[in-house]
């Protein structure tokens, strides 16, 4: 076949630009690598379906096989049945005259070529079909690919989520051994007696000065009522704090001092914090 160009089996190939054809005449297989010139396909050639399957196994796949029906050895359709198990992905075109068109029908219905080509062909119309085909191959693949990345982004996801989780149990606990404490240290040296209530009116907090100033002959414990922990005229102002789920400032009397109140409101459940100052 001195009119063939082959290419060596070392010489490397984008999968998705290589076409391969396949006929057991010499002049078909010249006419198809000079159609293709001016196209970016890489055409490889085969003069039979063992030699077609030989250069897939040693090159790789290709982006489209495009094989004639009548060969001696192999049909078109069984190469390109064949391709189809291996390369499911590789679009199989083929060439056949009309005497074998029931033939070529069946392998089409049946999924093993893709489309029929008749001989003789039109150039241009034959060109198209050809680069119609390879662009479905690189869509199918690209879209494979696209998934493939989507998948290791996910996994990559995963994993900075799991060490994030990780980082933030091991803050966690940290400061349960040290801010926490800090926070703690620092709610007990607040310059005001300070006392958290729920919407029931049950202390939830109270600090150092919220114990000294209580008239109470045991230091208040969370879960004691608002009215043993604070004095009558204070119990009212924080009521109607709860019960609004407005608190604000004021002024009250506890026995025979005048305190600052503050009130900051906790949540949606109408608890508050009461903040007291001697004045």
């Amino acid at each position: 076949m001195t009119g063939i160009v082959r290419r060596s089996k070392g010489q490397p190939g984008n999968a998705d630009k290589r076409v391969l054809f396949v006929d057991d005449e010499e002049g078909v297989l010249v006419a198809l690598q000079h159609m293709v010139v001016d196209t970016d396909l890489v055409p490889l050639l085969a003069a039979s379906g063992a030699e077609a399957l030989e250069i897939l196994a040693t090159k790789g796949p290709v982006a489209l096989v495009l094989s004639d029906y009548r060969m001696p050895g192999m049909t078109g359709v069984d190469l390109l049945r064949e391709v189809h198990k291996l390369y499911p992905k590789t679009r199989r075109l083929i060439l056949s005259g009309y005497a074998e068109t029931h033939a070529v029908m069946e392998a089409i219905n049946e999924g093993h070529v893709d489309r029929f080509l008749a001989k003789p062909w039109d150039d241009h119309k034959l060109v198209h079909a050809l680069v119609e085909a390879v662009g479905q191959y690189r869509k199918e693949v690209d879209g494979e690919r696209t998934l493939l990345r989507l998948e290791e982004r996910n996994l990559e996801l995963e994993r900075v989520n799991e060490e994030l989780e990780e980082k933030v149990r091991t803050s966690l606990v940290d400061l349960d051994a040290t801010e926490l404490l800090t926070a703690h240290q620092l709610f007990e040296r607040l310059p005001y007696a300070l006392y958290g209530f729920d919407a029931n009116g049950r202390l939830l907090a109270i600090n150092e000065l919220g114990r000294a100033f209580s008239d109470a002959p045991t230091p208040p414990a969370v879960g004691d009522p608002l009215a043993t922990v604070l004095s009558g005229d204070m119990v009212g102002i924080v009521n109607e704090a709860i019960a609004t789920g407005e608190p604000t400032s004021g002024t009250a009397r506890g026995g025979t001092l005048s305190y600052d109140l503050e009130f900051i409101a906790l949540g949606s459940k109408r608890c508050v914090m009461v903040l007291l100052r001697r004045l």
